[in-house]
C-alpha cells in the first residue's frame, strides 16, 4: 500500500466529484435537448376532425328512427362527403369490394 499525501488524496477526490457533476451535467443537457426536440415536433402535429360522414349516418338513422321518409337528398349528402370518399379511395386503394352504395331500405324515398 503507497502513502500518499492528503492533498494528492483530496486532489483525485476533487477531480472525481468535478467529473461526476459534468456527466451529470451533460446528461441534464442532453435529456433537454431530447425533450425539446419532442415538443418541436408535437407542435407541427395538426389534427383535423371529419365528421361529414358521421353527421349524414347519424341524419338517415334520426330519420329511420323516427319513421320519417330518407331522401335521395340524405343519401347523396353521405355519399359526397369526404369521409366517405376517402374511405372509399382507401378501400378500392387496397383492393377491397366496395359498394357505391350501402343497402338502402325500402322507406328511402325520392326527394
Amino acid at each position: 500500500m503507497t502513502n500518499r499525501p492528503d492533498s494528492v488524496t483530496n486532489g483525485g477526490m476533487k477531480v472525481l466529484i468535478v467529473t461526476k457533476l459534468l456527466v451529470s451535467f451533460l446528461i441534464t443537457c442532453g435529456a433537454v435537448e431530447l425533450v425539446s426536440a419532442q415538443s418541436s415536433i408535437s407542435s407541427r402535429v395538426n389534427v383535423r376532425l371529419v365528421t361529414d360522414e358521421t353527421e349524414g349516418v347519424l341524419s338517415i338513422l334520426a330519420k329511420k328512427k323516427s319513421n320519417g321518409p330518407v331522401t335521395d337528398a340524405d343519401w347523396q349528402r353521405l355519399f359526397h362527403s369526404e369521409g366517405y370518399t376517402r374511405l372509399k379511395q382507401r378501400e378500392t386503394s387496397i383492393q377491397r369490394p366496395f359498394e357505391a352504395s350501402p343497402q338502402r331500405s325500402t322507406e328511402s324515398t325520392s326527394g
